[in-house]
């Protein structure tokens, strides 16, 4: 039956083909004349449609480039200023870069005041263009140029319509205006038989197409061989009287109805012609096609291109012969065994669907069919799974629930809006002591603090816009680290959450807190009492001359009261005490607020200072002995052995230079003293020092005579530390090593003792003092250190800020008949020398 079916289709192929070529030949040879004529008129319409088409989009490609260069900055600035010859240049630059975009290859500027006449072509080199001419007001030029501003016009496209000008010339320009008023003029020049034939040339046989001025002469044409018309340079020289009465009469029509294309039969010589017209409003010119049918339906052009039609069509039939062979019939076979196997109770049987047809179809409903039975029990199993699976996520999420809720940790999640998620653990209850749920975040973790607040409001907000989540999880460190609540403390977590949430963690730290707060204070109880042991008799005699000077505090100058209050709590926090360095710090406020508001009277509160002095002194009391500060012993001895000492200088000289060591102690100890200052002041200042000294170990003082200086050296030290050596990453960003130094030298020269302290810090900027304290200060005047409230600091710290030591080293120095002085350059160093007499 197939074998049937296939030779009954072989038959009706071969008939179909024999048929079909005697149909075309018929039907050319004997309606090619009204086939022609009935498709002349449409052809020769869409034809000049599209030229003119093409021509427009030229028209309007050059006007969008002309306009893009009048509205450019760099050209509107170098009109306004023609003679500014950096905006000259660039306005160069972008002509040159615009001129390779025209059609010509060139672009001209004219500037509307001096009449300037600037041409860029594919000659210009340089930035450096000179105008070629200079146009004059009034001339015609001028008008041809100009004449777009009197109608207020923004760009212009003028012809040369001159009769019998071969050359006609396109101009494309358009106004640049700075703020409405009109600087100049830019645009671009085309001569239209060089560049408008390209546009308008065709390789169809059979039509000629010319571009026509107002008064018939040929702007532009394409001429094919067919056409058998002769190029001459007007268009009615080549037509009858008749025709030329014809052609006027349609390009005065379409002149007034640019939109329409209208046709029209002409005599050119002894045959006749079809041609077409069409204006272009935006030139002025006429687009005339003309066609002969002979050209385009030739019979010899005809039978190549039947010849190909015809074998197609031979092959098409192969091909629909070929498919109806693998797409129906060999379906069809593989279907009857497959409904065969089905029938067998073979339902495993699967068809391969390659067609969306019929045949598809009926192998969907056979597979349907062999899997309708196995389906029923696969969604029976599916439903049993989900049901599991459901059980299993209620079960973990109670679990999960209740290891939040156990776990002793408050767990939130918040919104980019700061509003918290309704799911929360129960132990935010308990910290916040309210429910959370739609509340402000950063108004819960920071009730009091205003500051904190708002700053975790900018990152938090930073976090949620920014896109990249590494750039998230970097950000998200910025955020706070531990918070106050209700007077507890709590250590908070912060990760990113799913569904562009954040996850807060809470965890109570109140103990650690405590305990930390308790081991620091033991740590530096200790440390009181280390320090005490390690220099028994310098504390005790810094104690006895607090008490001292708080007694005869009355006695002292306002000034004196303010360097010795400065140099006792560097000297205590030398020392490690705990309590009275902050209320001293507190009692020097207070006389710098005196000097002010010019009080009548200082009043000092000296018992406070001494109940905070006397809670340190307890701490000794307390892990040495009740006994530890009485010290009446050691005065007595060495009264007695300065009297022993007098007595000998008189009798033996050996032996009183004996007893001069014994009272002498090595200066290198002192200097050495000072190295745990620096460690510490730099620790609190983030900054890495290395202190290094350079004393010979023989070089001994009587420790009563420079007892004063070596407590205000204290103050040079810290100032090397905190004004002089910077931090890490600026030593760096300076080409220095990340480490600074500060090198203290000392040595007896003839009978003088010499001090040198010098840092590679930044030194000092006499610039920067001298604003900050409204004087003008002279090159090298380093002096100006020495005076009561000089400093170069913004605040006030422990160790710093006051402007008060430098002034007490001086004070001191000078008790000792010596002298002080400082020498600093920028960014190498700050040194001072000190000079003292020593008694032999």
């Amino acid at each position: 039956m197939l074998k049937g079916i296939r030779k009954r289709f072989l038959i009706f192929f071969i008939l179909a083909i024999s048929l079909l070529c005697l149909l075309g030949y018929f039907l050319l040879k004997e309606t090619r004349g009204t086939i022609a004529n009935k498709f002349s008129s449409d052809y020769i319409k869409q034809h000049i449609s599209l030229q003119k088409e093409r021509i427009s989009k030229f028209i309007g490609s050059e006007l969008i480039l002309v306009k893009s260069l009048a509205s450019s900055e760099n050209i509107i600035d170098w009109l306004k200023y023609e003679y500014n010859a950096s905006l000259k240049i660039s306005a160069v630059k972008e002509l040159k870069r615009y001129r390779g975009f025209f059609k010509s290859g060139s672009v001209y500027i004219i500037s509307r005041d001096s009449g300037h006449y600037y041409l860029i072509n594919k000659q210009t080199t340089g930035t450096s263009v000179g105008y070629t001419k200079s146009i004059s007001p009034g001339s015609r030029e001028y008008e041809k140029y100009f004449d777009l501003f009197e109608g207020n016009k923004n760009y212009d496209i003028r012809v040369n319509n001159e009769s019998g000008d071969e050359k006609a010339d396109l101009w494309i320009s358009a106004a640049v205006l700075y703020n409405g008023k009109p600087e100049g003029v830019v645009g671009t020049k085309i001569q239209a038989a060089d560049y408008l034939t390209e546009i308008i040339d065709t390789s169809k046989k059979g039509v000629s197409t010319f571009i026509l001025n107002r008064e018939g002469s040929i702007v532009a044409g394409a001429v094919d061989n067919k056409t058998n018309f002769p190029m001459a340079k007007n268009i009615f020289s080549s037509l009858s009287s008749n025709s030329q009465l014809a052609l006027k009469k349609i390009m005065a029509e379409t002149s007034a109805n640019p939109d329409s294309v209208l046709t029209k039969s002409v005599r050119i010589g002894s045959e006749s012609k079809t041609i077409a017209l069409s204006f272009l409003p935006e030139t002025g010119w006429f687009l005339l096609s003309l066609i002969d049918l002979n050209g385009i339906f030739a019979l010899n052009d005809l039978i190549i291109p039947i010849s190909f039609i015809v074998i197609g069509t031979i092959l098409i039939f192969l091909f629909f012969a070929l498919y109806i062979d693998r797409s129906i019939i060999k379906p069809v076979r593989d279907l009857t065994k497959g409904a065969l196997r089905i029938g067998e109770g073979d339902y495993d049987t699967k068809f391969v669907i390659d067609e969306n047809d019929e045949i598809g179809t009926l192998k969907r409903i056979f597979n349907r069919m062999s899997t309708e039975i196995k389906l029923k029990s696969y969604i029976k199993d599916l439903e049993d799974r989900m049901w599991q699976k459901s059980r299993d996520l209620i079960i973990s999420k109670e679990k999960i629930s209740f290891l939040l809720n156990s776990a002793g940790e408050g767990f939130l999640r918040f919104n980019p809006d700061m509003r918290i998620d309704s799911e929360f653990s129960k132990e935010c209850f308990d910290i916040f002591g309210e429910d959370i749920s739609d509340k402000d975040i950063h108004k819960l973790l920071f009730p009091e603090d205003k500051e904190n607040r708002q700053f975790f409001q900018r990152v938090v907000n930073s976090i949620f816009n920014q896109e990249k989540k590494f750039l998230k999880e970097i950000m998200i460190d910025l955020l706070p680290a531990e918070t106050e609540i209700n007077g507890k403390h709590y250590a908070l977590r912060f990760r990113l959450g799913k569904n562009n949430t954040i996850v807060l963690i809470m965890r109570d730290i109140t103990e650690q807190k405590n305990l930390s707060r308790e081991v620091e204070d033991e740590r530096r109880k200790l440390n009181l009492v280390v320090e005490y042991v390690k220099d028994e008799y310098g504390v005790r005699e810094l104690i006895h001359d607090f008490l001292n000077f708080c007694k005869n505090i009355d006695s002292y100058s306002v000034e004196v009261v303010y360097r010795k209050l400065h140099t006792f709590k560097g000297n205590f926090l030398q020392k490690g005490f705990i309590n009275i360095p902050d209320f001293i710090h507190d009692e020097e406020t207070y006389v710098q607020n005196y000097f002010r508001k010019q009080q009548n009277k200082l009043n000092i509160n000296t018992s406070r200072l001494c109940n905070a002095l006397k809670k340190d002194t307890d701490i000794l009391r307390e892990n040495l002995g009740a006994n530890v500060l009485d010290n009446a012993m050691i005065k007595v001895d060495m009264e007695k052995l300065k009297l022993i000492q007098q007595k000998a200088k008189r009798v033996d000289t050996d032996l009183y230079r004996e007893l001069s060591e014994l009272l002498k102690v090595p200066l290198s100890g002192y200097l050495e003293g000072f190295r745990k200052v620096v460690d510490m002041v730099a620790k609190k200042e983030e900054k890495m020092v290395d202190y290094n000294i350079a004393c010979d170990p023989e070089l001994k003082i009587y420790p009563e005579e420079f007892r004063n200086f070596i407590n205000v050296f204290y103050h040079i030290v810290v100032n090397a530390v905190v004004h002089g050596i910077e931090k890490p990453e600026i030593r760096v960003s300076k080409g220095k090593s990340e480490t600074g130094k500060i090198d203290c030298k000392a040595a007896k020269i003839e009978r003088f003792l010499v001090i040198e302290v010098a840092d590679d810090g930044q030194g000092v900027d006499l610039n920067y003092l001298g604003k900050k304290i409204g004087r003008r200060l002279r090159a090298n005047q380093y002096d100006i250190l020495f005076e009561n409230g000089i400093t170069s600091s913004e605040m006030v710290d422990s160790y710093t800020g006051r402007g008060a030591g430098l002034g007490a080293v001086k004070t001191e120095v000078e008790k000792l008949k010596g002298s002080v002085s400082i020498d600093s350059k920028k960014d190498v160093g700050t040194k001072v020398f000190i000079k003292v007499p020593m008694k032999e």
